[in-house]
């Protein structure tokens, strides 16, 4: 979270906005994931084809929460090159470690909360 400070210390209105977005689809992707993850046992007395609606349907949300998360990031990346600060996520391209990024922030930002 000190990184993000220093960078919203540095942001107009509008890149604030930005930031606030990413952190907000850091959430709703995490929200997503569990979703997805839980709902196998909501699946119980579905016939086949009821059951593979429901998982592609699960997994289509969790897929658009995470490009809009993964969008979100490189937006703020560009911010903080724009402002001369170190970007914010530096992991790998790969999906996966941003949606461990997505858990890193939101969970940093529960155990700090007031």
């Amino acid at each position: 979270m000190d990184k993000i400070r220093e960078l919203v210390d540095r942001c107009n209105d509008m890149e604030r906005s930005l930031i606030q977005d990413m952190l907000h689809n850091a959430a709703d992707y995490v929200r997503a994931v569990v979703i997805m993850e839980t709902a196998a046992s909501n699946l119980i007395g579905l016939d086949a084809d009821e059951a593979r609606e429901a998982k592609q349907s699960t997994d289509r949300a969790r897929s658009i929460a995470h490009d809009a998360f993964i969008s979100s990031v490189n937006v703020v990346n560009r911010i903080c090159d724009k402002h001369g600060v170190p970007r914010m996520y530096t992991g790998s391209t790969e999906r996966r470690s941003y949606g461990d990024f997505a858990m890193e922030l939101v969970a940093n930002i529960f155990t700090k909360r007031h």
